[in-house]
């Protein structure tokens, strides 16, 4: 009975990788209303695992819910000054904890909103209006499991911080995956019908829900791209147009490749689709990224203020993003190439148009020396 006990406990152990993901073409215009071509990488990643907490036979009573300090990034014990030197300007002082706890929070007020008919923490179809009653009767009950189980958490990472692989959100995305596996979310594709009996989140809204994690909770500006891709996965097009986006909180997302996320363990590092439509490509990033964000371009605010100039490089971005779609022989409304050759030439030179533009927008000195 011990033995099968722990067989039971062992296949519910919940393991759940993400890649880091490079922009394209388009970024940084998904603040900006644009359309953006992103791509997740197999080289670097982040790995949760949640072990669920066994309950005590005898007095039925669970130990408490836990999040495990990363021994690097969350590392509060040193052997030295040189120890902590070392440490904090190679991981920095905002570890992964933080980031974690905010998504757990998230995902059940999500289910809470859900369970209540309260839509202000929703995005999609049902952002300001009422849910199904299938889907409230559906997060009642998970609300009720929720409210009962605790559980175990942690995470490994390889991403190296603040080169731009967009690590932080990596970390979110995977334990928000992670947690819908445990809990048996649904993430529902676009066309997918409603379950009757499972609780559900469109695959669509979880960027959205990952990206208030760290702007409403943390107060960290960010956009829905990294987010998107690391749900998405693999070749990745996206489209911030101003009234959809208002509308449900969402963008709209097109995938071209990806990872089977179902997959665990030693055949889930194995399952990464790597798009065959792109060129041999090749990720440079700087040893020691000390220059990189520490100068904040004022771009954001002028775009909201209506600036003409930063309003006209947004769509010249989304134009780039739909170039480089039409020069791999790619579009918004199949997920097959045209049976024309891709042309890398020009999807390369939709690369280098996008960087300089970047470079007259936000300066070399904010973009940081080392990384041009």
């Amino acid at each position: 009975a011990a033995q099968n006990d722990v067989s039971q406990y062992r296949s519910s152990i919940v393991r759940q990788r993400c890649h880091a993901r490079v922009g394209l073409v388009g970024n940084p215009s998904d603040n900006f209303h644009g359309k953006c071509l992103s791509l997740t990488i197999k080289n670097f990643w982040v790995d949760v695992c949640l072990l669920p907490t066994p309950c005590d036979s005898a007095t039925q009573l669970r130990s408490p819910l836990r999040l495990i300090p990363n021994p690097f990034s969350d590392q509060t014990n040193f052997q030295s000054f040189s120890d902590l030197h070392s440490n904090s300007s190679r991981e920095g002082y905002s570890g992964g904890l933080r980031l974690i706890q905010a998504a757990c929070k998230k995902i059940f007020e999500y289910v809470l909103g859900a369970a209540a008919d309260d839509s202000r923490e929703c995005f999609g179809a049902n952002k300001g209006r009422p849910f199904s009653f299938n889907q409230r009767s559906a997060a009642q009950r998970l609300l009720t499991k929720m409210q009962k189980d605790t559980f175990s958490l942690a995470y490994h990472t390889n991403i190296p911080r603040q080169v731009g692989l967009a690590g932080s959100s990596c970390i979110v995305v995977a334990v928000l995956k992670a947690l819908c596996r445990c809990y048996r979310i649904v993430v529902s594709e676009q066309d997918e019908e409603e379950s009757e009996n499972q609780f559900s989140i469109p695959k669509s809204v979880l960027p959205s829900i990952a990206l208030s994690v760290e702007s409403q909770e943390l107060g960290i500006t960010a956009g829905l791209q990294d987010r998107a891709a690391q749900v998405f996965e693999g070749l990745v097009a996206m489209d911030f147009s101003k009234p959809h986006l208002e509308s449900t909180g969402c963008g709209i997302y097109k995938a071209f490749s990806g990872v089977n996320s179902e997959k665990e363990g030693a055949e889930a590092k194995d399952s990464y689709s790597s798009p065959a439509l792109l060129p041999p490509m090749f990720l440079a990033v700087a040893r020691d990224p000390s220059d990189s964000g520490k100068m904040h371009a004022n771009v954001k605010q002028r775009y909201d203020q209506g600036d003409e100039e930063v309003v006209a490089a947004a769509r010249r971005w989304a134009g780039f993003a739909d170039g480089s779609l039409a020069a791999l022989g790619l579009s918004w409304h199949g997920n097959a190439p045209s049976p024309s050759t891709p042309d890398y030439e020009a999807f390369c030179g939709y690369i280098d148009a996008n960087c300089r533009l970047r470079r007259e927008l936000y300066t070399d000195p904010c973009l940081g020396k080392k990384n041009l």
